[in-house]
């Protein structure tokens, strides 16, 4: 909408990523990631590498979901799903880290100390 203020485009992406739209707010942060105001291209920098890590763990799920049924009951590590042969090793998140495994459940995300934490539609816990 012409002439609203700066903050309400990044809002509405968010907005969208944590409905589940991440198309449109990628669409949404990659027009914003050319802006001329220095915060808010860093912010649309930032929130598409969350976007990106989102679809990492999308297709991680999958190999994790396959290393739990071919040895159930087993803890799920990141190594053993590589001795698996179902990944080369650790994934990492665009910032260098390694993405948390839960070994009990075998859910996927980004790591606290990750620059990408908390990801859109994902509360911040209290430390």
């Amino acid at each position: 909408m012409p002439g609203a203020p700066s903050w309400l485009r990044p809002l509405a992406a968010v907005t969208l990523a944590e409905g589940g739209h991440r198309d449109s707010a990628r669409a949404l942060f990659e027009q914003l990631a050319q802006s001329e105001e220095p915060w808010l291209r860093d912010s649309a920098r930032l929130r598409l590498a969350q976007l990106d890590a989102m679809d990492t763990i999308d297709a991680l799920r999958p190999k994790v979901q396959a290393f739990r049924q071919a040895h159930p009951g087993e803890p799920v590590t990141w190594a053993r799903i590589a001795a698996a042969g179902l990944l080369p090793g650790a994934p990492l998140d665009s910032s260098g880290t390694p993405f948390t495994l839960d070994p009990a459940s075998g859910d996927v995300t980004v790591a606290r100390d990750s620059r990408l934490f908390p990801l859109p539609g994902q509360m911040q816990a209290p430390r």
